[in-house]
């Protein structure tokens, strides 16, 4: 292999052998790459390999699919890059070279996206065949919002029925509602959900039931519940026959054999039941029950200090405990069934309205489209024929983060074209039996790494990827390969991870395990959700460039890199000492220590940006943020929490709540509280003493309604008085435009005209808030950008307010705003889920040492094949629950692992993991083994807490261990402040800024404007003199005829008079919507449904006649001959773009522009609309801009420019007009923009 496709080796870094072997495998793959190992330029020259290579791979023919958007942007510009190289690389051979110019040519249609991307493209094409919008929107908090605004109605609906009143506590409706009922149905089912799913659900629990229960009563084994009572039975008989046992004096063994003698042991036999018998679920219980119950007497039996028989009696029902408590929990899932199968026909039911709700809004979730493009490529031949003819080559990265719904359906993909493999929804174990014998051999290449699965909160299922090794093996050939050459982090690093994560230890040139060291991973296949570390997956050092591999370095007190730092932590002691109030919190202990090691390590040379912190969650972010502004250390937050914690959300929220809802007078109060206005609370006070009329049961409270009675009270001139008049003259002059103008500008005009931006610039205190305007400004350009107005941007930060304090559900989706940030040197503070991919030189990992979350307080679990469990009221626990919450938990504690790996793997060249470490009340043992790192921490260091050192090392350790010593609140709160007072150092700058500025000796330099590069076609349109008397002016005065549509003007001159922002702007948006929309193949009623988010403003009469007028601009231009000839184009599969965006360099300019619709018309020619709503019918206005679409079209067609017909179609007039050809240059026409 190493000789083989040398022109590979002309990489700017080469491949190593075995990355080379993985690039060039040729069949069906799955690659497990370690972390560090270059996975992403393996991928991407993989790509390129593919399509120089093989004759018959063109670019558009290769899947490359990605886990997120992120990943796929890189993924697109790496495999680009890669092409364009080969492609002008002499040294490369003349066929390859060829082929990668032609896969640069039609890079353009390489399908390089993110597997939802790709779900949603499916869903598109059969959308009308499931009655779903093909407009809609996915992810959004909308979706996950709806489902809660049907559930409650719903559940409240049916209050009275059995399962509610059984399962909702009294008072707690909604939240039983919300985190039940709505969070069954958005989590487990999705818009592909079968109906009736839970009810089918419980005959596979009965089967279950009634097997575990046979299972248990008639094994006669060693051991078994029936072992074990005979021997029992024998012992209680012969020590009542014991003299000298004294059994009468004991009162456990009085009570027992009283017990036995009255209740006699029930017939095993006759308690056995079938899965119908779970229907008469009383009398099967009144069956049953008696069993359990004497099974868990005996189990009870403690005699204490007794005699011997009575101990021996003991020993022998102690193994009875957990029959006992299996039967017990059989017994209460029968005497559950009638609310259990109540509650699954009231999920039923929702689903129902649910999926009939996400078909006609569109608002579907993530899942939503996965399972439905499942279902699509299973039930429409047509499609998944087409889909498989359309890929040579399927790549999927970072595959241990999927599920086997993702599997499935790549296998479909990957079927052989000759194949179609009948298959049903309904099993999906059936799915994947069915599919693997039918799949090419040569088409799937699975990458990832089962070390990395951390995305089980998605639904990713780690045992999915661990299967593919299995079922893509042919014969005898293996389909797993490995990439175990690690890149990123020093040596000694990688022998730290052998060691704690696999128990590898170094020895002579290599690793060996040795038996009985404890490690995070296990070595021997197990549970199918565990990950292993195996020989195999060992990291290796290699020489970065020559690729030769390397020896594992020794480790020692001089060189490791592994670093653990411990508080000792005791509940009790802690307690007394926060009471002291000597102690702060632990977190605070904790953050305290991160950042003095940060700064330490900074003063020895190392960049801020070189460190990141890790936490598993945010729930602490504050403690640590806190403690680096105190040492003053720049920091960026992958997203902002608690929105509302400071002032700036408060204080913008305050305003424009105020100018919503203006008789709110806590938003009243905050606005003059806030720097707007600057008023103290005692003004406040007074203010609406004034102001505001108690005695009047009619009194509804208007703002700044009586300005002189409420100035009066302030005396005149005084600041006060200042302060209220300038804060009122604010408010209505902008309370207008906050209802009016898009929420971004007023946003802009609060934080930058106002000064709030440039308080923060002054006062390094308040120099972090800018961060929350940031996020602020990012969700109301969402919001302008969907149509949302100021009420629903209120709205929606009143409810993030509530999220905030602790009250309401977080599913805003303001936390889940992302939005660039930029600070050249900070520190980075992410979740380990976020650094994904990442790599950072000092990593500090805060909640490694902290124990797996309890699941006792779920209220549910949820298990593919038994459907939905849910707890039982008053504290008793059924079958199912039990089975399921052992079963997550183990998975829980699994990905836990996972999760401590990757953190751990970000690391360059140190890494520290810090946390608590509980001791018991005598000071000398870990209180549990709860956390995973516990048997690691007792093997290398047993006497950690009777050393006196602050940091220890033992031989042979892979890490050294450090004790945190607790900080007193002097220590840990006293810090800098600044030496001079802010309101100093603010009229110090202004007064200096004043000096210079008005200096005579400052010669201010004036730049020269330099004309921008970048136009938009439709910025052409300024160019346009209609004032000149050509004849093109004269022609469109007297084409100006009588419009079709005069309902449109009077509709908007109403609107204009009653201040509702939507007029000819919004007028034309609508329009090239709904003719997109008929063009792409909706229906009336779909385009009428598909145009109601463009009119949330108006009333519904107003939205009708909209909704009518659109009707009949869509049918004329159907019925016209450019209409006409689209739809026969799109008919006939011919290339159609609507809404056509590009972006290109045309004449030197970089020209961004859509066209509103494009269509080959054969013979190698096309035909460009583009709809117009002006009055006027003037062509010459858009010569230019045509010209512009023309060119654009030809470059990107690859067509001479005689070949692109540009056309103008007039709404208003049912018209078209045709723009000649003529000659264009935009470097001899754009001087004038």
């Amino acid at each position: 292999m190493k000789n083989d496709y040398a022109y590979l080796d002309l990489l700017e870094h080469p491949l190593d052998d075995q990355q080379k072997k993985v690039c060039c495998s040729v069949k069906n793959a799955v690659v497990a790459a370690g972390a560090g190992s270059g996975k992403t330029q393996v991928l991407a020259t993989r790509f390129a390999w593919l399509v120089m290579e093989f004759d018959d791979i063109r670019a558009p023919a290769v899947l490359t699919l990605t886990f997120t958007k992120k990943a796929a942007a890189e993924m697109y510009a790496r495999i680009y890059k890669t092409l364009v190289f080969f492609s002008k690389n002499e040294r490369v051979p003349e066929r390859q070279r060829k082929n990668a110019a032609r896969a640069v040519n039609e890079f353009a249609d390489a399908r390089i996206q993110t597997l939802d991307s790709y779900c949603g493209a499916v869903v598109r094409q059969a959308a009308n065949r499931y009655g779903i919008r093909p407009d809609f929107t996915t992810g959004s908090a909308d979706s996950e919002q709806n489902i809660k605004k049907i559930a409650l109605p719903f559940v409240l609906k049916n209050l009275s029925r059995p399962c509610i009143r059984h399962f909702a506590e009294a008072g707690k409706v909604q939240e039983f509602s919300d985190s039940l009922v709505a969070k069954i149905i958005g989590d487990y089912t999705s818009l592909a959900t079968e109906s009736g799913r839970f009810t089918r659900s419980l005959e596979t629990q009965k089967s279950i039931i009634s097997d575990a229960w046979k299972k248990i009563v008639s094994d006669k084994t060693d051991g078994s519940l029936s072992d074990i009572l005979s021997n029992a039975l024998s012992l209680c008989a012969e020590a009542k026959s014991d003299a000298s046992c004294k059994w009468q004096k004991n009162a456990a063994a009085v009570k027992l054999f009283s017990f036995l003698e009255t209740e006699p042991l029930p017939d095993f036999a006759s308690t056995v039941f079938s899965p119908e018998d779970v229907e008469a679920s009383e009398a099967l219980y009144e069956k049953i029950f008696p069993l359990a119950n004497w099974v868990a007497v005996l189990s009870a039996f403690k005699p204490g200090n007794a005699s011997a028989p009575l101990k021996a009696i003991r020993a022998c029902t102690g193994g009875l405990q957990q029959y006992a408590d299996e039967l017990a929990s059989l017994a209460v899932y029968v005497k559950e069934f009638p609310y259990i199968k109540d509650m699954c026909s009231l999920f039923d039911e929702l689903l129902e309205l649910v999926n009939r709700q996400k078909r006609t809004s569109g608002a579907l979730t993530f899942k939503d489209v996965s399972d439905m493009a499942l279902k699509i490529l299973i039930e429409q031949k047509d499609i998944r024929n087409q889909e498989k003819a359309a890929f040579n080559k399927i790549m999927i990265d970072e595959f241990q983060d999927n599920n086997g719904r993702n599997r499935d359906l790549l296998f479909l993909l990957a079927e052989r074209l000759d194949e179609y493999t009948e298959v049903s929804t309904d099993d999906p174990a059936a799915i994947r039996k069915a599919l693997v014998p039918n799949i090419a051999g040569d088409t799937l290449f699975f990458v990832g790494d089962e070390k990395q699965s951390i995305y089980k909160f998605r639904g990713a299922d780690v045992s999915v990827f661990n299967e593919l090794k299995r079922d893509l093996a042919r014969g005898e050939d293996e389909a797993e390969l490995r990439m175990v050459y690690n890149y990123r982090s020093f040596p000694e690093l990688l022998t730290s991870f052998n060691q704690i994560f696999g128990g590898f230890y170094k020895s002579g040139d290599d690793y060996v395990r040795k038996d009985g060291v404890p490690s995070l991973f296990p070595q021997i296949f197990g549970a199918p959700y565990e990950a292993l570390y195996t020989e195999d997956t060992v990291a290796r050092h290699v020489d970065k460039s020559t690729h030769e591999r390397k020896a594992p370095i020794a480790l020692d007190k001089s060189n490791i890199r592994s670093h653990f730092a411990l508080l000792p932590y005791n509940k009790n002691d802690y307690a007394l000492e926060k009471e002291s109030g000597l102690v702060p919190d632990v977190q605070e202990q904790l953050a305290y220590y991160i950042a003095e090691k940060i700064v330490k390590i900074h003063e020895a040379g190392e960049p801020y940006a070189s460190f990141v912190v890790l936490d598993r969650s945010r729930t602490h972010r504050n403690y640590l943020k806190r403690r680096l502004e105190r040492f003053h250390i720049p920091y960026v937050i992958d997203r902002q929490i608690d929105l509302f914690a400071d002032a700036p959300a408060n204080d913008i929220y305050a305003f424009l709540r105020l100018c919503v809802y203006p008789s709110d007078m806590n938003a009243f109060a905050a606005f003059l509280c806030s720097p707007f206005a600057g008023l103290t609370e005692n003004d406040v006070k007074i203010i609406l003493a004034t102001a505001t009329d108690y005695r009047s049961k009619d009194f509804v409270f208007t703002p700044f309604s009586d300005d002189e009675k409420v100035s009066a009270v302030f005396a005149e001139g005084s600041i006060e008085r200042e302060r209220y008049i300038r804060a009122a003259d604010f408010f209505k002059t902008h309370k207008e435009r906050v209802l009016a103008e898009p929420l971004t500008k007023t946003l802009n005009t609060l934080w930058y005209d106002m000064g709030y931006r440039y308080e923060t610039m002054l006062n390094r205190a308040v120099s972090l808030f800018a961060e929350q305007y940031d996020l602020l400004f990012e969700a109301a350009r969402q919001a302008d950008a969907d149509g949302k107005d100021a009420a629903y941007f209120v709205d929606m930060l009143a409810s993030q307010k509530e999220a905030d304090r602790g009250f309401g559900n977080d599913d805003t989706g303001v936390s889940d705003i992302s939005y660039p940030l930029e600070k050249i040197d900070a520190v980075q503070i992410m979740t380990v889920h976020k650094s994904k991919g990442l790599q950072f030189d000092h990593v500090f990992v805060l909640g490694a040492f902290d124990n797996v979350k309890n699941d006792s307080e779920e209220k549910y679990f949820f298990s593919e094949e038994a459907g939905v469990s849910l707890k039982p009221a008053e504290g008793e626990r059924n079958y199912f629950f039990i089975k399921q919450r052992d079963e997550n938990r183990a998975k829980d504690i699994a990905e836990f692992r996972r999760l401590i790996y990757v953190a751990a793997t970000r690391a360059i060249k140190d890494y520290y993991f810090v946390g608590t470490y509980s001791y018991d009340k005598d000071h000398k043992h870990r209180v549990s083994d709860a956390s995973v790192f516990d048997p690691v921490i007792a093997y290398y260091y047993p006497d950690f807490l009777d050393s006196d050192a602050a940091v220890q090392y033992s031989s042979g350790a892979p890490f050294d261990l450090e004790r945190i010593e607790k900080k007193s609140k002097r220590e840990i709160y006293a810090g800098s402040r600044m030496s001079e007072p802010i309101d100093a150092v603010r009229h110090r700058k202004i007064r200096d800024a004043d000096a210079v500025f008005s200096s005579p000796d400052i010669d201010f330099i004036k730049m020269p404007e330099v004309p921008s590069k970048r136009i938009t076609p439709s910025s052409l349109e300024k160019l346009y003199d209609d004032t000149a008397g050509t004849a093109e002016a004269a022609d469109a005065e007297s084409r100006s005829k009588r419009e079709l549509y005069p309902e449109i003007d009077e509709l908007f001159e109403k609107l204009a008079k009653e201040n509702v922002r939507f007029g000819f702007d919004e007028f034309g948006t609508l329009v090239h919507a709904c003719l997109e929309n008929a063009i792409n193949g909706f229906d009336p009623a779909e385009i009428k449904l598909a145009s109601e988010k463009y009119m949330r403003k108006l009333s519904e009469a107003q939205r009708n006649k909209l909704s009518a007028v659109c009707e009949k601009i869509c049918a004329r231009f159907a019925a016209s001959e450019y209409g006409a000839r689209a739809l026969r184009a799109r008919e006939e599969g011919a290339w159609l773009k609507t809404e056509y965006a590009f972006k290109m360099c045309i004449d030197s300019y970089i020209v961004t522009g859509s066209i509103d619709l494009v269509f080959e018309d054969g013979e190698g020619t096309y035909t460009i609309v583009d709809y117009k709503t002006d009055h006027e019918i003037d062509p010459a206005r858009y010569y230019r801009q045509q010209a512009c679409y023309r060119k654009a079209v030809a470059t990107l067609l690859n067509v001479p420019e005689k070949n692109v017909r540009g056309v103008l179609y007039y709404v208003r007039h049912d018209e078209f007009s045709e723009i000649p050809h003529g000659d264009f240059s935009l470097e001899d026409i754009a001087t004038g923009l």
